[in-house]
């Protein structure tokens, strides 16, 4: 009976992790869907994302409308704990954890002697063909917000 018990719970817990989209893939910015406000448009740019949750990994590539490159390689996990990166010669801390079927990443990091706060909300759709990141990033120079549509290659 123990037995019976210990597994229907690890069934339980299992179904709730497989719960979550998993956003695994190599996503290509839709030019044409995203919207980037006040700051130019990113020539290009493309995420690899490899993601076994906890654990989630982004390697992003984008080249700036004067054709500079530029790549991140940064490391998250989904259960809310804070992890350090260094971006650009920056350190960033972050936390990224699941709001129903979306994730949400917050950031921060010392810009210019100001701190800067973005908030990322990830979102899957059309059978997890397409992956929309909002971003709302508050600094010195006060709220910005913009959406990166990408399509998975």
């Amino acid at each position: 009976m123990r037995l019976l018990m210990l597994a229907a719970m690890s069934l339980t817990i299992l179904s709730a992790w497989s719960d979550h989209p998993n956003f695994t893939g190599n996503w290509k910015m839709d030019s044409d869907r995203s919207d980037f406000g006040q700051i130019p448009k990113p020539a290009t740019l493309v995420r690899k994302i490899e993601h076994e949750d906890p654990n989630v990994r982004i390697v992003t590539t984008f080249s700036t409308p004067a054709n500079v490159d530029m790549t991140t390689d940064v490391k998250h996990t989904t259960d809310g704990k804070e992890s350090v990166n260094t971006i650009r010669g920056s350190e960033v801390k972050s936390s990224m954890a699941w709001d129903g079927n979306s994730l949400e990443l917050t950031s921060k990091r010392n810009f210019n002697g100001t701190e800067l706060v973005t908030r990322e909300r990830w979102t899957l759709t059309n059978n997890g063909k397409v992956l929309t990141v909002v971003n709302n990033t508050n600094g010195a120079q006060g709220p910005l917000t913009f959406t990166v549509v990408m399509n998975k290659e």
